[in-house]
């Protein structure tokens, strides 16, 4: 985004008017610029807190099969494959 940008430097340096609006227009691109990036991190941690939760779900469903089995004799399952 900011790769883009031209400032007439003679202008900005003899015209305050220019000047002004130049910087103006900069300060904006860079807090939109920004907030894209704060938006990007938040999508991110979102996502990897949504995996951390799917893998957690995961492994409590694990636990609590062991735990539902926990004496019971699976033996004969061997031969289901």
């Amino acid at each position: 985004m900011f790769d883009q940008f031209k400032k007439d430097v003679r202008r900005f340096e003899d015209t305050p008017q220019y000047s002004q609006g130049w910087s103006d227009g900069f300060r904006q691109c860079e807090t939109e610029q920004e907030a894209l990036q704060r938006q990007i991190r938040m999508g991110i941690e979102q996502q990897r807190l949504s995996e951390e939760k799917k893998r957690n779900n995961w492994e409590e469903e694990r636990h609590l099969e062991k735990q539902l089995l926990k004496g019971i004799d699976t033996s004969g399952l061997e031969n289901l494959n």
